[in-house]
């Protein structure tokens, strides 16, 4: 062997020693600093008051609802939704015969439930739940196979086959790095509710039918009517414990739908 070759031979085992020997300092110091350094309990992810992580639910009182499709408009302007897509939208159903005819109004809207099908069938984890109930779809990690909206079993999934034309530039608040090709749903206004804001459908609500609130302080107004009034949720019985709690509601008409909003769906033959 070459002399010039056994210096470079040794040169490279001095590397290996030094580089073994800060991989072993390195190794020694960083627990050290990562318990030193202060980290931020609360993610964007969750929600958190004094008493901890919140449970958000929703209580909607069809008592009041007047089907005036405010909750619809304010959704579509908070967060630029497409014309052609619906995160949330009130149905009319048309019951009994002339004269007595009776009109039923009945607001739609992501469940966001407690065992959500969504979450279970996604493949790569775009559709997830976070710690606070709030069932959310990142639209960047969205491979578009669908299982999710054929997972829910409440129609409140949205393909976006095509480039919207008629909602803000950067709709999905800015973050969806694709135009088009994903699942969209309703997502609660997490932006709104990590500020302390309501849903702006809760806020547009004219007649206070939808109460939002935190289902674990026993103080919340959503807490109040559900332990002293008779609630029920839609497709209850499938077990994935929806958090969307209705007051009065006809389980016939629940048992319809159509996501168009203004749509009348006339209960033929059935009496007021």
């Amino acid at each position: 062997m070459k002399e010039e070759d056994n210096e470079v031979g040794e040169n490279n085992l001095i590397d290996r020693r030094e580089f073994l020997a800060i991989t072993a300092q390195a190794l020694i110091v960083m627990p050290l600093l990562i318990e030193a350094i202060p980290l931020n309990k609360t993610s964007k992810n969750t929600s958190q008051g004094g008493g901890g992580i919140k449970r958000w639910a929703m209580v909607i009182d069809l008592r009041k609802c007047i089907g005036c499709q405010a909750c619809f408009a304010a959704c579509k302007s908070e967060n630029g939704v497409p014309l052609s897509i619906h995160y949330t939208w009130v149905e009319t159903h048309e019951k009994g015969a002339y004269p007595n005819i009776k009109l039923l109004f009945l607001p739609r809207l992501c469940n966001h439930c407690d065992a959500p099908p969504c979450v279970q069938v996604c493949p790569v984890g775009a559709t997830y739940k976070r710690a606070d109930g709030i069932v959310m779809q990142d639209v960047n990690k969205c491979i578009g196979c669908r299982y999710c909206m054929a997972a829910c079993p409440y129609g409140v999934r949205s393909f976006l086959w095509k480039e919207p034309t008629d909602a803000w530039p950067e709709p999905w608040r800015g973050e969806a790095t694709a135009r088009k090709g994903f699942v969209v749903k309703c997502h609660g206004c997490y932006h709104r509710i990590d500020k302390g804001l309501k849903p702006a459908c809760v806020d547009a609500c004219v007649g206070g039918a939808r109460i939002f609130g935190d289902l674990k302080d026993p103080n919340s107004d959503v807490r109040r009517i559900i332990d002293s009034m008779s609630v029920k949720t839609l497709l209850g019985h499938l077990g994935f414990r929806p958090m969307v709690f209705y007051v009065a509601l006809d389980e016939e008409a629940a048992e319809r739908g159509m996501r168009e909003a203004g749509a009348i769906i006339v209960h033929e033959g059935v009496s007021g």
